[in-house]
């Protein structure tokens, strides 16, 4: 395993913000007035820990402007509630929508930050009544808390699993018609998308995928113009942190992110898909 390891900030990300958007992407900031594609997800498209993420391989490989406004910590909700982002989204030739979990969006049983969606705010009294014996202020994470509902109540949990499975899909067919352009689903994940019930894996609360299943994405699929699944090859699932640029004290966070390699071959697999979207003009 190769990689620089850093007293502090490895990488200069250079944050910057387009317009009065409330949200900070990585920088530097890009001209918006040619043509370019759209990189939209969380943290793995924001390429935390890579001097050069998906999008910056794809605009190499293309020659096209590749804009990245993936946004650490992220799920549907953080472009949800931001007008300007859904703006810049929709004005992109192309746009790659990378799938998030269900897991970091404010719902019936609970509510997560505006902008940093895998906080946890507060739970909803409908939570509060069928989890009565759960404090949660003892909560600051939202997969935390969601372990410890299971942990509880299995039976309970699945309640909760299909309200936040109906939110998901409500409120990414809400994204996709404020998109209103030329969407490309990713599914860009290490397991690969089925309809397994997702606790069947073998650590069923790891990967920004949480509670996503086959079924949901089809539910999308009027609404975009492709879905391309990619699944990074073995190689790339073990060689974790080759090439990474990593601080020293968040080695072992960069092991949960998707690799440099897995980057590498989402761009070879994204770069043609690009090239196809161009020549079909308008939607």
């Amino acid at each position: 395993m190769k990689f620089e390891s850093l007293s502090d900030s490895a990488i200069d990300y250079t944050p910057c913000r387009y317009g009065s958007s409330r949200l900070f992407f990585r920088g530097p900031k890009r001209d918006l007035n040619q043509p370019y594609a759209a990189f939209m997800g969380g943290t793995d498209v924001y390429g935390r820990y890579m001097k050069t993420p998906v999008s910056d391989l794809v605009e190499r490989a293309t020659g096209m402007t590749c804009v990245n406004f993936g946004v650490p910590n992220a799920s549907i909700d953080a472009y949800f509630r931001d007008g300007v982002s859904m703006g810049l989204g929709r004005r992109a030739e192309v746009t790659f929508f990378h799938i998030t979990g269900a897991h970091n969006l404010s719902n019936r049983f609970y509510q997560v930050h505006p902008r940093r969606n895998d906080r946890f705010l507060q739970a909803s009294s409908v939570l509060r009544a069928l989890y009565d014996d759960v404090d949660f202020t003892d909560f600051a994470f939202t997969r935390h808390l969601l372990q410890a509902l299971y942990e509880k109540s299995a039976a309970k949990f699945d309640i909760v699993v299909h309200e936040l499975q109906t939110a998901w899909v409500s409120r990414m067919r809400s994204v996709l018609d404020q998109l209103n352009t030329k969407v490309v689903l990713v599914w860009w994940s290490e397991r690969p998308l089925t309809n397994d019930s997702w606790d069947t894996a073998d650590d069923p609360f790891k990967g920004d995928q949480l509670f996503i299943n086959k079924n949901m994405v089809d539910q999308l699929t009027d609404k975009a113009r492709d879905v391309v699944e990619l699944r990074p090859s073995l190689r790339a699932r073990q060689n974790r942190t080759s090439g990474m640029q990593i601080p020293m004290t968040q080695i072992s966070a960069a092991d949960e992110q998707l690799s440099f390699l897995a980057h590498s071959e989402a761009a070879q697999a994204l770069t043609p898909v690009l090239g196809r979207m161009m020549q079909k003009g308008p939607a």
